[in-house]
């Protein structure tokens, strides 16, 4: 199974419901396997600077295989100095999520827009629909 465009944007519904629900604009990015970015789309009044943020969760998850609320963990177990060969690249608080299913790493939702907390419950109503869906 590959993450396409419709599980991306059964996803994104999810996410921007959930957002409306608790009065935060976002942004939604949403990657498949390889890291390139099949969804994305900014509620309307959503930061700018959360375009990208959105995008570097997504991918900083999908990259890692965890969510990037567990990737400053990894780096001060084993990965010391990640953060900065990645030179700005590598988001480590949360807002982004993997996508599997069965084992086999799918994708990543990243959101960006509310506070740490808000992104997280975004995105894991995001994630919690594309389970409901398959």
């Amino acid at each position: 199974m590959e993450l396409n465009l419709n599980d991306a944007f059964i996803m994104a519904l999810e996410a921007i419901k959930k957002a409306g629900s608790i009065h935060v604009d976002v942004c939604i990015s949403i990657v498949n396997s390889h890291g390139e970015e099949i969804f994305f789309c900014k509620m309307d009044n959503a930061l700018k600077i959360s375009e990208k943020l959105a995008f570097k969760k997504a991918y900083s998850s999908i990259s890692l295989k965890v969510p990037t609320s567990d990737i400053k963990k990894l780096i001060d177990d084993s990965l010391c100095g990640l953060d900065t060969a990645m030179a700005g690249e590598l988001v480590m608080f949360g807002g982004g999520i993997p996508i599997f299913r069965d084992g086999k790493l799918l994708g990543a939702v990243g959101i960006s827009g509310g506070t740490v907390e808000e992104d997280v419950v975004i995105a894991k109503a995001a994630l919690e629909a594309f389970n409901r869906n398959i």
